[in-house]
């Protein structure tokens, strides 16, 4: 019987536990299923919230590229009227610069013109200029040869003249002997050369007074040019003297006017 009640307590007991325990699994159970709907309509807030911003996100998205293709469109049609409208000046200003290249063609084959006509004529004349050429050639030729020819007779000239001098000093020399053994007073004309330009005669004389002396060649003259046997001086007019030594220390002036005039150290001859 003891066995019993203590088996009838103890079943009891475990009731009630399991009562207790039952009672605080449903708790618990309300309580979670409880907290799982809250925190379950919390996030289905957050969700729709979060759908509804992608919403109207994508909304605002459509709005705004439906905006963009309107402007686009809108920019396209004006390009396509520009386009249309540019053709149409490009057309007329390629049109334009194919009339001027024909123009500016025309030009060119005028001037080509004009150049070939200019170059025939160029042709024409140096052709003729080299006849002249040829021709001034022969006439250069010719010049030479007279000019040599002329040369030839120049050098005979001088060598006549040169011999000419000689015979004029050596006659100087025989008149200053004769003036010792003669008391008149001779006068010897000489004839001017062709090419002077002076149209008096050169002379010859004796000087009237025997006592006239000279001592030396006068200081405004200076010497230009040396020879063997003579002396060339210039004067302070420019004028050019040949001075030639003669035998007995005496001198013999050659003046450019083509006066002569002996000297010596005792008289003096003009």
């Amino acid at each position: 019987m003891i066995q019993l009640r203590d088996a009838t307590a103890h079943v009891d007991f475990a009731e009630e536990q399991l009562r207790k325990f039952k009672k605080e699994l449903l708790a618990r159970y309300t309580e979670r299923t409880k907290q799982l709907e809250e925190h379950h309509e919390t996030a289905r807030k957050e969700l729709e919230e979060q759908f509804q911003q992608k919403v109207d996100t994508v909304l605002e998205d459509v709005r705004l590229e439906k905006d963009r293709m309107q402007r686009e469109r809108r920019d396209l049609e004006r390009d396509r009227k520009l386009l249309q409208k540019g053709e149409g000046e490009r057309f007329r200003e390629t049109s334009r610069m194919i009339d001027e290249l024909k123009k500016k063609n025309e030009n060119l084959a005028t001037q080509n013109s004009k150049l070939r006509l200019e170059c025939r004529s160029k042709e024409e004349k140096i052709k003729k200029r080299g006849e002249e050429n040829e021709k001034l050639t022969k006439e250069n030729d010719r010049l030479k040869k007279n000019t040599t020819t002329l040369e030839r007779n120049v050098r005979q000239m001088r060598v006549e003249r040169e011999k000419k001098e000689r015979e004029e000093q050596m006659f100087a020399q025989a008149a200053f002997h004769r003036k010792g053994k003669s008391t008149q007073k001779p006068y010897l004309p000489v004839e001017p050369p062709k090419s002077t330009a002076q149209t008096r005669g050169r002379s010859v004389s004796w000087a009237d007074t025997p006592e006239e002396t000279l001592e030396s060649i006068p200081e405004t003259m200076k010497p230009v040019e040396r020879h063997p046997g003579c002396t060339i001086y210039r004067d302070s007019l420019g004028e050019t003297t040949r001075v030639t030594s003669t035998p007995e220390n005496g001198l013999m002036f050659e003046y450019s006017n083509g006066d002569r005039r002996w000297a010596t150290a005792r008289n003096s001859v003009t």
